[in-house]
């Protein structure tokens, strides 16, 4: 969730990243693509939750934020800004971080847009997506990948994220998910040891992707008749000898 710290009116903000508010401003929302894809069936990961018991919680928490450090770090290279191991990065995260780096000193893609929000009134749900670029005379777009394993959803989602593109007229020719943690030996045509790009058409149509995500629209809609983010408000701080704002202390603002 991201926080934001309003000094002005001294209360800090949750917002629930799972939605996002329509560009008209108006208050509207929408899920995101990840969020949509939650209903997809996942049998293999429902048996490693039961295969690691207690310890599932921690694990999933662990993995989503190497998977928040590593982009954030790939993220403040690609606008220009240094980033350094020193004690910011695990040494886990570091690794990916240079083989997207192995990855970005051969193919020297131009950047042209990165972690772009976009959300569409008309196709109801919305994303951020991590890098568009142009290689050699194509335009891709490349979903940064730090999980051990690639999911079905995964495809879906990045040709999800390619229909967002375009409804802002940013065409994308190819999309490609950078998993930095392959288990490739050898360096070959979009590939290195440890990390591969791994082309959707390869795995299946871009039209298949987005009719399975479509329905994984429609069920998460149908399962969600009401949805609305569950955003937070608190106060910042309390003082004794203050009188709290009792609309904001009890969240009726």
């Amino acid at each position: 969730m991201k926080t934001i710290r309003d000094m002005e009116h001294l209360k800090i903000e949750v917002l629930d990243e799972r939605f996002y508010q329509s560009p008209s401003g108006e208050e509207k929302y929408y899920p995101g693509s990840t969020t949509i894809l939650e209903v997809w069936p996942k049998a293999q990961l429902n048996q490693w939750f039961k295969e690691v018991g207690f310890n599932a919680d921690i694990k999933l928490e662990r993995a989503q934020q190497i998977g928040t450090n590593v982009h954030q770090a790939i993220e403040t290279f690609l606008l220009d800004n240094p980033i350094i191991c020193e004690d910011n990065f695990t040494i886990e995260e570091w690794e990916m971080i240079v083989k997207f780096m192995q990855f970005f000193y051969r193919y020297n893609p131009e950047v042209i847009a990165v972690e772009n929000v976009i959300v569409s009134d008309e196709l109801e749900y919305g994303g951020t997506l991590d890098l568009i670029c142009k290689i050699e005379d194509e335009i891709w777009y490349i979903d940064h990948k730090t999980g051990r394993n690639l999911w079905k959803e995964n495809f879906y989602q990045a040709a999800s994220y390619k229909r967002l593109a375009e409804t802002l007229g940013q065409p994308i020719d190819r999309i490609g998910l950078l998993h930095l943690r392959a288990q490739t030996r050898t360096e070959k045509e979009l590939q290195g040891v440890g990390w591969k790009v791994y082309d959707v058409e390869e795995k299946m149509t871009v039209d298949h992707a987005l009719k399975m995500f479509d329905h994984a629209h429609a069920i998460w809609k149908d399962e969600n008749p009401n949805y609305k983010p569950k955003n937070k408000v608190f106060p910042m701080s309390f003082n004794k000898s203050d009188e709290p704002d009792k609309e904001l202390l009890y969240g009726t603002r």
